[in-house]
């Protein structure tokens, strides 16, 4: 199953409540989206769920978020 449209534009709708301190673009790759952040790949929406690289300064913030796998042989 494929990433929605409607989802990813929700997403980016989110993101762009942070302000104009950075920018957001959409690369839609195999039905799913990679968000890039100050065009760095930050975000990967597969299946309508959002999933999160994993920076060391996110590790604070993220600590109780649920962690999972995009796809099998995914790096966390």
């Amino acid at each position: 199953m494929s990433s929605s449209e409607n989802f990813k534009d929700f997403v980016l709708d989110q993101l762009k409540l942070c302000g104009n301190k950075y920018t957001f673009h959409t690369r839609k790759m195999f039905g799913e989206y990679c968000i890039y952040v100050n065009n760095k790949p930050i975000f990967l929406i597969c299946n309508d769920v959002l999933y999160i690289k994993q920076f060391y300064f996110l590790k604070r913030i993220l600590k109780n978020n649920e962690k999972n796998f995009p796809f099998s042989k995914a790096k966390l």
